[in-house]
C-alpha cells in the first residue's frame, strides 16, 4: 500500500513580508541643560575619568619653562641624607630645594621652575 506523503508548504508565503504591529512612540521630552549644570557634570567626569576637557593651548597663559641645565656637584653624604629626607617630608624634589635655597639668598629664580614636583601629574 502505497501512502501519499503530506504536500509541504508553500515556499512563497514564507517569503511574503509580515504586516508588522506598529506600536506607538513615547514622547520624548527634550531638556536643554543649564551652563552651570554642564559645568558641574564636566567638573564631575574631569575628577572620576581623569578627562581632558581642554583643547590644547585653551586657556594657556604661561609659555612653556626652557629646560633646566644640568649641573654636577659634591656634597657631604649627611648633606644629601638631609636633603633626601626633607625631600621626602615635603614631597618634592632635591632641585625644588635647591632653587628655593638659592631664590630665597637672592638669586633671582622664575617661579615657573619653583614647582614642589615636575613630573608629569599622574591620572
Amino acid at each position: 500500500m502505497a501512502k501519499h506523503p503530506t504536500p509541504l508548504p508553500d515556499i512563497v508565503a514564507d517569503l511574503d513580508p509580515r504586516p508588522r504591529h506598529r506600536l506607538p512612540a513615547a514622547p520624548v521630552e527634550v531638556v536643554e541643560p543649564s551652563d552651570e549644570q554642564v559645568e558641574a557634570n564636566t567638573a564631575q567626569m574631569t575628577k572620576r575619568w581623569s578627562a581632558v576637557t581642554k583643547a590644547r593651548g585653551e586657556g594657556a597663559t604661561k609659555e612653556k619653562p626652557e629646560k633646566l641645565v644640568p649641573i654636577q656637584i659634591n656634597i657631604p653624604p649627611a648633606l644629601n641624607q638631609q636633603l633626601a629626607r626633607a625631600c621626602f617630608e615635603q614631597g618634592c624634589t632635591k632641585t625644588y630645594l635647591i632653587l628655593k635655597a638659592l631664590a630665597g639668598d637672592g638669586f633671582k629664580v622664575d617661579p615657573v621652575y619653583l614647582s614642589p614636583d615636575r613630573r608629569k601629574p599622574k591620572a
